[in-house]
């Protein structure tokens, strides 16, 4: 990751927020450090100011972070894509469905995941 530039725009977005209010904030690069850097955004007469680590974008606070940051809109649709595809495979391979698959097609779904890391079958005999 490369450090961010002073006047660069990035996206922030609440992660405490409701689905319902997805919303992602433009704000500006005003600082960046060794460590750290600061973004801020206006809204009206209010200035909100966060900081953020340069090596991984983690907030800088003493409590539970509350904001992510983007680089661009995509990589915020990306990573809710991500997230998204994430849940629709964990449901769907969620423990209690797996019983109703034989074992050849775990054994297949496997390979076609790459999880087939050379591991024996359990096979009689064997």
């Amino acid at each position: 990751m490369s450090k961010p530039e002073v006047g660069q725009i990035v996206y922030a977005f609440e992660n405490r927020r409701s689905k319902q209010d997805d919303e992602l904030v433009p704000w500006t690069v005003t600082e960046v450090g060794n460590e750290f850097y600061t973004i801020a955004t206006q809204n009206g007469h209010d200035t909100r100011e966060a900081q953020f680590r340069i090596v991984d974008n983690m907030e800088r606070t003493d409590f539970c972070p509350i904001w992510m940051v983007y680089f661009s809109k995509q990589e915020y649709y990306d990573r809710q894509e991500h997230i998204r595809r994430f849940g629709q495979l964990n449901m769907y391979f969620w423990w209690h469905k797996c019983w109703k698959y034989t074992v050849d097609q775990l054994r297949q779904m496997c390979r076609i995941l790459g999880l087939d890391n050379g591991e024996p079958d359990y096979t009689e005999g064997g």
